[in-house]
C-alpha cells in the first residue's frame, strides 16, 4: 500500500483544526505514514494536536511536517513539539505547547516555506 501525503489547507476566516483531539483517551494515537502539511492562511486560527497526558488523543508523524500560521493571530497547541524537525513550526504568534515553547518564525510565504523542503500542496 503507498504511503500517502495529507495536506489541509484553511480559508481566509478564523479557522480551528483539530487532529486527533476528540477520540477516546486511552485508544490508539493516530499514525501519519506520509508527509503532513496543515496552512491556516489568514484569519486568526488555532491548531490543535492531541491532548495532553490522554494516550489516545496523540498524532505521530513518521514523515516530514509543516504546521503553517500564516497571516495574523494564530494559535498552536502541540505537547510533542519535540520530536518535530527545526523548521516544521511557522509563523504562529501563540505557540501554546505545554511541553515546550517554539518561538514564531516568519518565512516571506508558504513558498519560502516549501523552498526549505517542506511539503506543500494548494
Amino acid at each position: 500500500m503507498e504511503t500517502q501525503p495529507v495536506a489541509i489547507t484553511t480559508g481566509t476566516g478564523t479557522d480551528r483544526v483539530r487532529i486527533d483531539a476528540d477520540g477516546s483517551a486511552t485508544g490508539s494515537p493516530t499514525v501519519f505514514k506520509g508527509a503532513v502539511s496543515v496552512s491556516l492562511s489568514g484569519g486568526i486560527d488555532r491548531l490543535q494536536v492531541g491532548v495532553k497526558g490522554e494516550a489516545g488523543n496523540r498524532a505521530t508523524f513518521q514523515q516530514g511536517v509543516l504546521f503553517y500560521g500564516g497571516a495574523l493571530d494564530d494559535t498552536l497547541i502541540y505537547g510533542q513539539s519535540r520530536s518535530l524537525s527545526d523548521g516544521s513550526i511557522v509563523s504562529f504568534e501563540e505557540p501554546t505547547l505545554p511541553s515546550r515553547a517554539i518561538p514564531a518564525t516568519r518565512p516571506a510565504s508558504p513558498a519560502a516555506a516549501a523552498a526549505c523542503g517542506h511539503h506543500r500542496t494548494r
